[in-house]
């Protein structure tokens, strides 16, 4: 009995020991190390990101969030474009000011098809987009879950209740499976490793007005150029916001690029994990 109870301190201490304190920093520290000694890897290229990014926010000069029909929009010119599927980080919980562009937004998911809105885990369960929309979507939780020292690391594939990610959510599109519960994030590089296209450029067409950019000499309706390229033709696109005043950036093992503080908004931390997903990539 007394070396039963022996033995169980001991692996006790040793639990406490190795995964609390200073060893486990370290062992977090370890694994930030093995990246940036590795360095920058490509990524899978079929998938992109359509960021909200500063850029965007000026060109369109309007208040965020924006009006559904923008995403409306968005969604036609990508299937114009022949994408596989689409994912929005963004929260579509309550309605839009203008009920109808709920309406006119909720028909283009309808007809694009392979749409993935996020969702919200809470304690009782999570905040989902608005039926209208929810409707004709799929959808994932895109909580990120960071480490005691505020680094993302890890990703949650599944909640306990049996809620799947975003990033999940947008590998089904392509019919790949995974176990994977809670695992370490393959990191392919710092932010903006992704092919990234900004929002306004995917707007850009000969029906779509952008004030500051139609009534200069620089008007050359950009989208109708990425068309006529096919550059996304099969792609998996993330739509999400990568401004920085909007809080949606965080600490990653790659915080440094040039010698600066770059954190890695939210949407391309989902694209990290839906890449893990399809090339089985992991720690």
């Amino acid at each position: 009995m007394k070396k039963t109870l022996h033995l169980l301190v001991v692996l006790i201490l040793s639990f406490l020991i190795t995964y609390s304190g200073p060893v486990r920093y370290l062992e977090l520290k370890l694994i930030d190390s093995r990246f940036r000694v590795r360095g920058e890897e490509m990524p899978p290229d079929d998938i992109v990101v359509v960021a909200i990014d500063d850029e965007t926010y000026s060109h369109l000069n309007m208040q965020f969030p924006y009006p559904r029909n923008i995403y409306a929009k968005l969604l036609e010119n990508l299937k114009k474009a022949g994408v596989r599927g689409v994912g929005f980080d963004i929260e579509f919980d309550v309605s839009d000011r203008d009920p109808s562009n709920d309406s006119i937004f909720s028909e283009a998911i309808k007809n694009t098809r392979n749409v993935v809105l996020a969702t919200k885990l809470i304690k009782d369960g999570e905040i989902s987009p608005i039926p209208l929309l929810k409707n004709h979507a799929k959808t994932g939780f895109g909580n990120v879950i960071p480490d005691r020292d505020g680094v993302i690391r890890r990703y949650l594939f599944r909640s306990k209740k049996g809620y799947q990610s975003f990033a999940l959510s947008l590998a089904e599109i392509t019919d790949k499976k995974t176990s994977r519960y809670i695992d370490y994030l393959y990191y392919y590089g710092p932010a903006g490793s992704f092919k990234t296209y900004p929002m306004w450029t995917i707007l850009d067409d000969e029906t779509f007005l952008i004030p500051d950019i139609e009534d200069s000499a620089n008007d050359v309706n950009v989208f109708n150029t990425i068309l006529e390229h096919g550059e996304l033709k099969g792609k998996i696109v993330l739509v999400g916001v990568t401004i920085t005043e909007f809080h949606d950036i965080y600490p990653t093992p790659f915080n440094l690029k040039n010698g600066s503080f770059s954190p890695t908004p939210g949407v391309e931390i989902h694209a990290t994990a839906l890449g893990n997903i399809l090339k089985d990539d992991g720690l």
